[in-house]
């Protein structure tokens, strides 16, 4: 017998319970822009006129770019053309309350960007509408059918992720699935996740889920195969108890849903799951010096593309520096842990470290080189190799010790 496939959308962490159908367009942009053109106009409107017998219940509006340009300028541009979309929808009448957006720059292609067509393709909104029939229309079709146990009910999580279950084991019990994502460096940073292995070198991550599921149950999880933030030559990974991470010793599959490539992550009981590899650049060493009398404890940094998360803590009192080991990155978060003259404690929480001020500007960490003429190289923007800390750049608030 054939499975019955159920598409559901979850807007938190947990799941809710709405069982609803979909149905996707994706609205395409120029270069470097975010307006929308009347033709595609016409097709939202078209679309949306589609779904007037339909009970519409929830509008995912996902903005994407190709891979010109740094990520942090791709996110807002992804991020634009996404609340363009939105508005358009608003003004076509559809309820604020419904709509959810989401944005993530070039870091889900689904065509290769080395072609102009592929980079149209890339430059995109997707605007995924989830319905249900009219009441009366969902009687007359189904009945009293009740759903078969052999198919399975496929959602989608907040941040793209997938998992599969078996469609009576979700209806049973549609709480039996906990899920939390790791997809970019804000995830990782507002829960202090690394992305180490034992012996402390700096993973790049391909993403990560923390689950706790019923036993019994088995649920395939599916995380988004991110090609321009080094997708190849991944494997899986378990968090250990130091909070670190151990391979494991089995193959990681790719496939592909619905036009788009994951990877296929079983997932049973209680756990952290991980997709990484170790970098095959070399490292560099970013520094860090306090000034002001500041005692250093710990420095952490986290990046969205290629995704690491790295921390060092305290170790030489008398040059008061912290030294990390880490490939570069355009602008990562940083979070800082310290103590004033005084002994109280200090923090720089999720900063920008563009915000920072370099204690080099000759020292620059080099990136991907973004183009080139003749014997001219113009890199992508990345952090410097050394920065100072001084009291005005912690955060306002001061807890005693």
């Amino acid at each position: 017998m054939r499975s019955t496939l159920l598409t559901l959308y979850l807007f938190a962490i947990f799941y809710g319970s709405a069982q609803d159908n979909s149905s996707t367009i994706s609205v395409y942009f120029s270069k470097d822009k975010y307006s929308i053109s009347k033709e595609s106009s016409e097709k939202i409107a078209g679309f949306l006129d589609s779904l007037k017998f339909m009970s519409v219940s929830k509008i995912k509006v996902v903005g994407h770019t190709d891979s010109d340009g740094t990520d942090i300028y791709n996110k807002e541009l992804s991020k634009n053309r996404a609340l363009a979309v939105k508005q358009k929808l608003l003004n076509y009448k559809v309820e604020e309350g419904i709509i959810d957006i989401g944005f993530f720059g070039e870091t889900q292609p689904i065509a290769k960007n080395s072609s102009k067509k592929g980079q149209e393709a890339n430059r995109r909104v997707e605007i995924i509408v989830f319905f249900q029939p009219k009441a009366q229309e969902i009687k007359d079709t189904i009945g009293e059918t009740k759903p078969s146990c052999e198919g399975d009910t496929l959602i989608e999580l907040a941040n793209g992720s997938l998992i599969k279950i078996n469609t009576c084991d979700y209806l049973k019990n549609p709480d039996c699935v906990k899920i939390q994502e790791f997809t970019d460096a804000s995830s990782l940073a507002n829960n202090g996740v690394s992305t180490e292995n034992e012996d402390g070198e700096v993973l790049i991550s391909g993403g990560m889920l923390k689950f706790d599921i019923c036993d019994g149950v088995t649920v395939i999880g599916y995380m988004p195969y991110r090609e321009n933030c080094m997708g190849d030559g991944m494997s899986l990974w378990d968090v250990t108890e130091n909070g670190r991470w151990s391979e494991r010793d089995e193959p990681l599959k790719l496939e592909e849903i619905n036009g788009r490539r994951y990877y296929a992550l079983p997932l049973s009981g209680v756990g952290f799951i991980n997709i990484d590899k170790l970098p095959r650049i070399s490292l560099n060493k970013i520094k860090f010096k306090s000034k002001d009398g500041i005692r250093l404890a710990s420095v952490s940094l986290f990046c969205d593309c290629p995704m690491w998360g790295a921390r060092q803590t305290y170790k030489n009192r008398w040059k008061k520096k912290v030294v990390l080991r880490t490939t570069c990155c355009s602008d990562p978060i940083v979070s800082v842990v310290a103590h004033d003259e005084e002994g109280n404690l200090i923090t720089i929480t999720n900063r920008k470290l563009s915000e920072l001020d370099p204690a080099n500007f000759l020292g620059r960490c080099r990136s991907d080189l973004r183009s080139s003429w003749w014997f001219f190289r113009i890199w992508n923007k990345t952090m410097y190799r050394k920065y100072k800390l001084r009291m005005d750049d912690f955060d306002e608030n001061v807890v005693d010790k």
